[in-house]
């Protein structure tokens, strides 16, 4: 990517558990969300990630989604 340009990543709760490493399948919602944003974080390449949950009423639970069709895009745009 170049300089200023968006990186995004969309996470949903349908996960194929054969497919999926252990950490993924030890982790709730929003773990998944910070263990993206880490990604972007410790490139030291983006500025600070941002995410929102995509949905029609947002709302947690205990680190978990309350709607059963969850979506949540972690974004980072580029630093350098």
């Amino acid at each position: 990517l170049k300089p200023g340009g968006t990186a995004m990543f969309a996470l949903s709760n349908r996960c194929f558990p054969t497919k999926a490493v252990g950490i993924w399948l030890k982790t709730n919602d929003l773990e998944h969300v910070f263990m993206v944003g880490g990604y972007f974080h410790y490139t030291g390449m983006f500025k600070p990630p941002t995410a929102v949950e995509v949905g029609p009423n947002p709302s947690w639970s205990g680190g978990q989604s309350q709607n059963i069709a969850y979506l949540s895009v972690v974004r980072a745009t580029v630093d350098k």
